[in-house]
């Protein structure tokens, strides 16, 4: 099954994604095709926390642009991301929604605190990316700075690949593990069967005997 969420992150795109999650039928994988421009930092912490939590969704797709909230969720994405052909990135500061202001432009106190907590949030935000270790030293003094940072097709999937490299590595040695666990196992059931096989073959051949000294014994009689 496929899904496409395209255009500003939002509460439409998390419905979206979560009534493919629901309508994709067990057992069966769920793509996803990405792309946007950006949009609300709420709603992309939801589609990441699904997009990683899901059992059914195994690949995203990014295509044509993923900027600003698009761009952050496709590095947070803990799932293998296929950067298509010729889509390009973005990534600045976060930036905190507007809110309404008072006579004189005053602003209320208590808009002021949310403003100075949801600021903290978005610094938050682009510090969490810088961690990921996936800018160079000059792309990160220009987001700091606070211009609009726009990365190829090809720096894209570089920087997936810094993201993706330890994942794969956790999956290679989990199935690593795994089939060491299943030959071990299999080995337990063979010696098992082995043992069991040995043990009763002295009673077969007990009774092997009887039975070839019983006919002989009949054979005597019958003379």
């Amino acid at each position: 099954m496929v899904v496409k969420l395209e255009g500003a992150v939002d509460s439409e795109m998390v419905d979206k994604l979560i009534q493919a999650e629901n309508d994709c039928p067990h057992g069966e994988e769920l793509i996803v095709f990405f792309s946007s421009q950006g949009g609300s930092a709420d709603s992309m912490e939801v589609l990441i926390d699904i997009i990683n939590e899901s059992e059914k969704i195994s690949v995203v797709k990014v295509y044509s642009i993923i900027y600003s909230a698009g761009f952050i969720l496709t590095m947070k994405c803990q799932k293998y991301v296929e950067v298509l052909e010729g889509c390009l990135g973005m990534a600045h500061r976060a930036a905190f929604p507007s809110v309404g202001v008072k006579d004189n432009l005053k602003i209320p106190n208590e808009l002021r605190e949310e403003m100075i907590l949801a600021s903290k949030s978005a610094k938050k935000l682009i510090k969490d990316l810088i961690k990921l270790d996936i800018f160079s030293k000059k792309e990160i003094k220009r987001i700091r700075k606070g211009d609009d940072v726009f990365f190829s097709c090809k720096r894209l999937r570089e920087m997936r690949e810094v993201i993706w490299s330890p994942i794969q590595m956790e999956i290679d040695e989990y199935i690593e593990e795994y089939k060491a666990r299943m030959e071990a196992e299999q080995e337990k059931i063979v010696e098992e069967e082995n043992t069991k096989t040995e043990e009763s073959t002295p009673d077969k051949a007990k009774a092997q005997r009887k039975t070839t000294k019983k006919i002989e014994t009949n054979l005597e009689v019958k003379e």
